[in-house]
């Protein structure tokens, strides 16, 4: 999808072309961020190593307006993303799918 075709943030999708609504979080390691703070506080700074970083996001499929499957996703704050997944089961009558993170392995993902 080219981004520049939504460059003033607008994106408008009706909530009954909405097919199927995903969901899924990506963790990663404050790398980074820790190395940038260990600069500047020194040694303290390194204990930032150990925390992670969540990222939240919601895959929505539709169909445009010829009747193709389309799809989107947005990256959602974490204290946004309960009230928006809510919301979206109610208004589309859809249930949310889990996602498992493409980043690990069946093994790592907890069930």
């Amino acid at each position: 999808m080219d981004k520049s075709k939504f460059a003033a943030g607008n994106f408008s999708l009706p909530y009954p072309e909405i097919t199927a609504i995903g969901y899924g979080q990506h963790a990663s390691l404050r790398v980074g961020q820790t190395i940038a703070l260990a600069v500047v506080a020194g040694v303290g700074g390194l204990l930032l190593l150990l925390s992670k970083s969540k990222s939240h996001y919601v895959t929505i499929e539709y169909k445009d307006a010829q009747g193709n499957a389309q799809s989107v996703v947005f990256e959602i704050g974490k204290d946004a993303i309960r009230p928006l997944l809510s919301s979206l089961e109610t208004r589309t009558g859809k249930t949310v799918l889990d996602q498992p993170d493409p980043t690990k392995t069946n093994k790592q993902i907890k069930k």
